[in-house]
């Protein structure tokens, strides 16, 4: 699958040190390819990354226009919370960033683009 380079880059300030670091310095996001968040896993980064490509793919192959901050998942930011994660703030913040992420990544596909679903 070919890659976007700059892709799944973060600032130093995504990282979320509370959550537990893959072995490898990689992200453990059940078949993304090698995108991340920083090298650290987070079960927030996970579920959003995942719905976001899922809504994402959805409005690419509908012909719906680009907007991942209008989708109600996105904008409550806190599908699969639990108190064991640690702030709801800060779980919040890594979803909607994953989402976005995730979302761009499906729209793309959903559109025919390169990617797990599209050619090139």
């Amino acid at each position: 699958m070919p890659r976007d380079p700059g892709y799944g880059r973060y600032p130093e300030s995504s990282r979320y040190p509370d959550y537990g670091r893959y072995p490898n310095g990689g992200y453990g996001n059940g078949g993304y390819g090698g995108y991340g968040n920083g090298g650290y896993y987070s079960p927030a980064w996970d579920k959003g990354r995942a719905d976001g490509y899922e809504k994402g793919l959805d409005d690419g192959r509908d012909g719906d226009r680009f907007d991942p901050i209008g989708e109600k998942w996105y904008r409550q930011g806190d599908r699969g919370y639990n108190s064991r994660y640690g702030s709801r703030d800060a779980y919040k913040n890594a979803y909607r960033q994953a989402f976005r992420q995730g979302y761009e990544q499906g729209y793309r596909d959903g559109q025919g683009g390169y990617g797990r679903y599209g050619s090139q």
